[in-house]
Order: C-alpha cells, then structure tokens, then sequence
C-alpha cells in the first residue's frame, strides 16, 4: 500500500472543535437562565434569609464555572482524540475519550453517504456525514444496514471526505463484481 494515497483529516478544524463544546454546553445555558431567575427573585426573599441566599447564588455560580470548565475540556479531549483516515481500502474512524473506539470500514461495504445540516449546523458552517454499511453477517440470510456518523466536521471537509469516499466505495464495489464474473 503506497502511503501517498493516504489522506489523514487530524485535527478537523476550529469550528469542529467549537461545535463539539457548544453541543456539549446546552446544559449550561439552562443553569445560567436559572441562575438569572434566582437574581430576579431576590426581591421576594425576606430579609432575613439574604445571607443565605447570596451564598447559596454564590455555590450556583461556583457549580456553573466548574461546570463550563469541564465542558470546555471534555469537548476539547473528545476533539483531539477524534481522527478520520482514508487509505486505499478502507476508511478508519478514531474516537473516545478514555478508551479509544477504532472503526475500520471497507469501501465495498459502504452502501450510502450522506452530508445531514440542521439549522445550527448551518450557521456554523458545519456538516454531519451519515455512512449507511451493508453489514452482512455469515450466520443469518439477510443483510442489516448499519450507520455510522462522523458529526461536526467542517463543511468543506465534509464534501471533500463524501467525493473521495464516493468515488472509493464505487471502484471497490466494481473490483468485487468482476471479480465475482471471473
């Protein structure tokens, strides 16, 4: 295998890492609004229980620091232990946090590839590919579809990896019938 036909798409771009966090922070977003519901109220709470309170608005504070900290370095670990690579075989998906998922996929079990945006996707110019894989199982007489998403890739990426997939998965799948044929 010749490694010039080896293309490794590590890391994915800035806007793959800020989605990764921004999807991972829409729990904070709810704490915030609750934190701003809590200083709203304040006029409501009898004087004595002030103290109490501000310290307890304070903890919710702390809580919601800590919290986007962690956010920010669990998206920002996912991001860097997330790689794509295409060789001339197959294409190799790495990903994980603590333990490590490897994905190898043969081109000529690739049915269907699809680019998928909604609207935030949109915005932020990013894209979701979705792999349809023919899984075939030796024990059963029937084939399962199976899919694979690589989420938050950068638009431009995401045709790019598409085109190249496309073209992989329609050679392969040529070789494989007329192999058959012979």
């Amino acid at each position: 295998m010749e490694l010039q036909n080896i293309k490794t798409y590590y890391p994915l771009g800035r806007k793959t890492l800020f989605m990764i966090i921004f999807k991972k922070s829409l729990v904070l977003v709810l704490m915030i609004f609750f934190l701003f519901f809590g200083v709203f109220a304040f006029e409501f709470i009898p004087p004595a229980y002030y103290d109490v309170a501000i310290n307890m608005m304070f903890g919710y504070f702390v809580l919601i620091i800590i919290s986007f900290i962690s956010v920010f370095l669990l998206g920002w670990l996912e991001y860097f232990r997330y790689k794509i690579l295409i060789d001339e075989r197959n294409l190799k998906m790495e990903r994980g946090l603590i333990s490590t998922e490897q994905i190898g996929v043969p081109y000529r079990r690739i049915q269907d590839i699809k680019i998928k945006r909604t609207l935030i996707d949109q915005v932020f110019g990013v894209s979701n590919i979705i792999i349809n894989v023919l899984d075939s199982d030796k024990n059963e007489s029937f084939e399962q579809d199976e899919s694979i998403i690589l989420p938050c890739l950068d638009k431009d990426i995401a045709l790019e990896i598409q085109d190249i997939v496309i073209k992989k998965a329609q050679v392969e799948q040529i070789h494989v019938l007329s192999s058959q044929r012979v």
